[in-house]
C-alpha cells in the first residue's frame, strides 16, 4: 500500500488520506472525520442497512473527491457506494518466524547506511545471497503467496497490449508488452499453476505468461465496461505450465497482443 502512495504522488494526482492517518505527505488532501461527517455515515448506515461507520465515511469521503479508492473489502464497501469505483487490492503480510527476525534486522541495518563508504556487502550479489537464505526459510510455504503485482494510477503508466492484425495464430509468438518484461520473481518452491488476474479496458487482446523456461497458456482479456480507463478487474484465472517452474529466482516476460491496455495485474502461487 504505501508504494501504490508513492506511486500516486510522483504520478502529481491527489491522494485523499482518510482522518487519523499520516498527514505529512505532500500533494494530499486529508479527510477530517467532523460532525458532519459523522452525523452523514450514521444516515448512510441506516438508509443501507449496515453499522460500519468508518467504511461510510470512507466512501462519502471518496464521492465528495471522485476518488478511486484501493481496498481489500470490496465486499464491504459495494453496498454504501455501488457507483464508486473499487479496485481489489490482494494484501501479504511478510513475517519472519523468531529465528530469523534478528537476521533480518540485521541485513536492513547493513544496507540503510549514511554513506557508501559505510556498505559493508561486496556488491549487490552479496546482498541478493543473503536475501535468498532468508527467502529460502519460506520454501515450504508457498500456497497462496503473491509473487507480483502492476498497478497503473494514471494513463502514463498504463501498458498497451501490440496490435495484431487478426486473431493471434497458435503457433505464432506474441510480442512482449512494454515494461513487463525481462522481470525477476522469487518462489518460495517449485509451481506449475498461478493464479492470475487483470484489469483492462478497450476491445479484445490476449496474453501470456513467460516464466523461466515455462510458458503457460494463452489469457483472453475481455473488457467488462467498455473503453473507459482503468477499465475493471476479470476473474481470477489459472495459468498452467508444461513442466514444473523451479523454485528460486525466475526471468518473467509478459506477452500480448489486441488492442486493449492493462492496467493492473495480480500474480500468486496455487
Amino acid at each position: 500500500m504505501r508504494g501504490l502512495c508513492r506511486a500516486v504522488l510522483k504520478s502529481g494526482a491527489p491522494l485523499v488520506v482518510p482522518a487519523g492517518r499520516d498527514p505529512r505527505w505532500p500533494n494530499h488532501v486529508s479527510a477530517a472525520f467532523d460532525r458532519l461527517l459523522a452525523e452523514a455515515s450514521g444516515t448512510l448506515c441506516g438508509g443501507t442497512g449496515t453499522n460500519d461507520c468508518v467504511d461510510a465515511s470512507l466512501v462519502l469521503t471518496a464521492r465528495r473527491e471522485g476518488a478511486i479508492v484501493p481496498t481489500s473489502d470490496v465486499s464491504d464497501l459495494h453496498p454504501l457506494g455501488p457507483t464508486l469505483t473499487l479496485v481489489r487490492m490482494w494484501f501479504h503480510t511478510f513475517t519472519p518466524g523468531p529465528s530469523r527476525v534478528s537476521p533480518t534486522l540485521a541485513l536492513l541495518a547493513r544496507c540503510i547506511v549514511a554513506s557508501e563508504h559505510d556498505v559493508t556487502l561486496a556488491d549487490a550479489s552479496a546482498l541478493l545471497r543473503e536475501i535468498n537464505d532468508i527467502l529460502e526459510e519460506h520454501r515450504g510455504s508457498s500456497r497462496g503467496h503473491p509473487i507480483f503485482s502492476f498497478l497503473s494510477v494514471s494513463s502514463t503508466s498504463d501498458r498497451n497490449l501490440k496490435q495484431l492484425v487478426g486473431p493471434p495464430h497458435p503457433a505464432a509468438l506474441l510480442p512482449p508488452i512494454d515494461g513487463l518484461a525481462d522481470l525477476f520473481v522469487y518462489l518460495p518452491a517449485p509451481i506449475r499453476q498461478i493464479h492470475a488476474r487483470a484489469r483492462v479496458f478497450g476491445d479484445k487482446g490476449v496474453v501470456q505468461l513467460r516464466l523461466g523456461n515455462g510458458v503457460s497458456q494463452r489469457w483472453e482479456q475481455v473488457p467488462f465496461r467498455g473503453s473507459t480507463r482503468p477499465g475493471s478487474w476479470g476473474e481470477p484465472v489459472i495459468l498452467e505450465f508444461e513442466a514444473p517452474i523451479p523454485a528460486g529466482w525466475n526471468e518473467m516476460t509478459f506477452t500480448g497482443g489486441g488492442v486493449c491496455v492493462l492496467t493492473g495485474l495480480v500474480l500468486a502461487t496455487r
